[in-house]
């Protein structure tokens, strides 16, 4: 999840994301980061995030999968529009490059430095070391800043399996591709996320195509909602057997292999775009490939 001076969705939300702990979606749950729920509708949750509840304690998983190698390669897009670079408009489908200028963090803030070097990143790839509570940790989501009021489309074909209202007062669409069931209270074998977005506009067992319209880029980041700017954090999240931790993998490598050429060449020329709008071409040199720091799956 892209850092800056915004609260931070931890373990314990990815947790509920896989296993339920936060409720039923369609009922509005809250999830703070350290993964309590409550719910803001009618009914409550069957679990928390301390082992009770279905499916989600401290032992192992017996379900679940090997590995992403098992993760159907269907996603169709990255949960918004992307296309080639045009220089004369500026903007590579959606993203905004030519113009497009970062928050910078006041210098007397003690953590300047370093938040400033994270806002240059207007793509920021999944599998990022990111500053977490004085250390470090590894990103498991890509997040993308796109202008304001941007629409955001599901990744893949498939069924809506959890809406939940997060900490940030904004919500996760979390969709089980098609083959994949829901399970209880919104968890299922895998999920392909896109999370702090606003004003979502399809509801639990909703059924959404590739590319359709899901809700609208967030704004809990107001540093780059002041700047223009809105967020979306996309992930592929999955329950991995033997193990009662979430796991992610590389967004781009569940990408549809007919059209994965395509889509991480756009973001290839969108990366090379925003470098040379900076002047800094380093920003994804370290690159495992576009839109991922690494291609290894990550836990927290």
């Amino acid at each position: 999840m892209r850092r800056g001076t915004a609260p931070l969705v931890v373990l314990a939300l990815a947790v509920a994301l896989l296993l339920g702990a936060c409720g039923d979606g369609n009922r509005g749950p809250v999830c703070d980061d350290t993964g309590s729920c409550a719910e803001t509708g009618q009914g409550s949750g069957n679990g928390n995030g301390n082992g009770n509840g279905n499916g989600n304690g401290n032992g192992a998983q017996s379900g679940g999968i090997e590995s992403s190698a098992d993760i159907a390669k269907v996603a169709q897009n990255l949960g918004f529009v992307l296309a080639p670079f045009d220089p004369n408009t500026g903007m590579a489908g959606d993203l905004k490059i030519t113009g497009a200028r970062p928050p910078v963090v006041p210098s007397n803030d003690p953590n300047a430095a370093s938040l400033n070097a994270a806002n240059r990143y207007i793509m920021w790839p999944y599998g990022m070391s990111e500053s977490s509570g004085g250390g470090s940790k590894v990103d498991v989501q890509a997040s993308y800043f796109l202008p304001l009021n941007t629409p955001i489309i599901s990744m893949v074909s498939g069924t809506v399996c959890d809406v939940p209202k997060l900490y940030s007062d904004d919500y996760s669409v979390r969709v089980a591709p098609d083959g994949v069931s829901c399970g209880n209270q919104g968890g299922a074998e895998v999920l392909f996320e896109t999370e702090h977005v606003i004003d979502p506009i399809v509801k639990v067992g909703d059924h959404v195509n590739a590319g359709q319209r899901v809700a609208t880029v967030g704004t809990y980041r107001k540093d780059w909602t002041a700047a223009g700017f809105g967020i979306v954090e996309i992930g592929v999240a999955y329950m991995k057997k033997g193990s009662d931790r979430p796991w992610h993998a590389c967004p781009s490598l569940t990408l549809d292999p007919k059209i994965a050429p395509t889509i991480l060449a756009d973001l290839t020329a969108a990366n090379a775009a925003w470098m040379n709008e900076l002047g800094d071409q380093s920003l994804y040199a370290g690159d495992a490939m576009p839109g991922c720091r690494v291609s290894t799956d990550v836990t927290e």
